[in-house]
C-alpha cells in the first residue's frame, strides 16, 4: 500500500503543478527523479525483506531439524528405560517445535508481504515509465501553451490598426516624392525645349541676315555696272 499512495501523490502533484509550473521540462524531469528514488528505496526495502525471509527460513528449518532430533533422542532414551532423558528430550522436541511455528509464521508473513512490494513495485515501474514516454509530449504542450501566450500578449500590445494607418502616411509620402521627381523632370525638359528654340531662332536670323547682305550687294553691283 505504501507505494501505491506513493504513486498516487506523485501522480496528483504533477496534475496540480502543470498548470502553474514555470519550466514544464525542469518540473517533469524533478517528478521522475523523485520517482526514480522512491523506486530505488522500494527496491532496497524489498532485498531487506527477502533477507529476513530466508533468516526465517532458515530459523523454521533448523527448527524443524532440531525437533526432530529431540524425537529420535527421546525415543531411543525410553527404548533404553531412561524415561527421565526420554521426558527432556521431549520437552526440547516441543520448544523447537513451537519454535518452528514461530518461524513459520514470520516465513509466511515475510513471503506475502515481499509479494505484495515486488507487485507493487511493478506498478511503481510502469507508472514510471509511461510518465517518462509522456514527457516529451507535456513538454511540447506546454511549449505550445506558452508560445500561444507570448503570441497574444504580443498582439495585445502590437496595433494593428496604428501600423496599418502609418504604413499608409509612409505610401503617401512615396507617392508625393515619386510626383515631386516627375514635376522635376517635367521643367527640365521644358527648359531644354526652350533653349532648342532659342538657337534655332538666332540660326534662322543670321542666315536672313547673310541673305540681305548677299541680296543688297548683288543690287549694289548692278548699279555700279556703266
Amino acid at each position: 500500500m505504501v507505494f501505491k499512495r506513493i504513486s498516487d501523490m506523485v501522480k496528483a502533484t504533477i496534475h496540480e503543478g502543470l498548470d502553474q509550473m514555470e519550466n514544464p521540462l525542469v518540473m517533469i524531469n524533478q517528478y521522475l527523479r523523485d520517482m526514480e528514488n522512491e523506486i530505488m528505496k522500494a527496491r532496497q526495502s524489498i532485498t531487506r525483506q527477502k533477507t529476513l525471509q530466508k533468516s526465517f527460513q532458515i530459523q523454521m528449518t533448523d527448527a524443524d531439524k532440531m525437533a526432530e532430533k529431540r524425537a529420535e533422542q527421546a525415543r531411543i532414551a525410553f527404548d533404553a528405560g531412561e524415561e527421565e532423558l526420554a521426558r527432556k528430550a521431549l520437552i526440547e522436541k516441543k520448544h523447537y517445535e513451537k519454535k518452528k511455528e514461530h518461524y513459520t509464521a514470520l516465513y509466511n508473513q515475510a513471503t506475502e508481504q515481499v509479494e505484495k512490494l515486488e507487485q507493487q513495485l511493478a506498478e511503481l515501474q510502469d507508472q514510471f515509465e509511461q510518465m517518462r514516454d509522456r514527457k516529451y509530449a507535456l513538454v511540447a504542450r506546454a511549449n505550445a501553451a506558452r508560445t500561444r501566450e507570448h503570441i497574444n500578449h504580443s498582439l495585445d500590445k502590437f496595433n494593428i490598426a496604428n501600423t496599418i494607418r502609418e504604413f499608409q502616411r509612409m505610401e503617401e509620402r512615396i507617392l508625393e516624392m515619386e510626383i515631386r521627381a516627375e514635376t522635376a523632370g517635367s521643367r527640365i525638359e521644358t527648359c531644354e525645349s526652350g533653349l532648342s528654340k532659342l538657337e534655332i531662332n538666332r540660326e534662322v536670323e543670321e542666315e536672313l541676315e547673310q541673305m540681305r547682305q548677299e541680296r543688297d550687294a548683288e543690287k549694289k553691283s548692278g548699279t555700279d555696272t556703266p
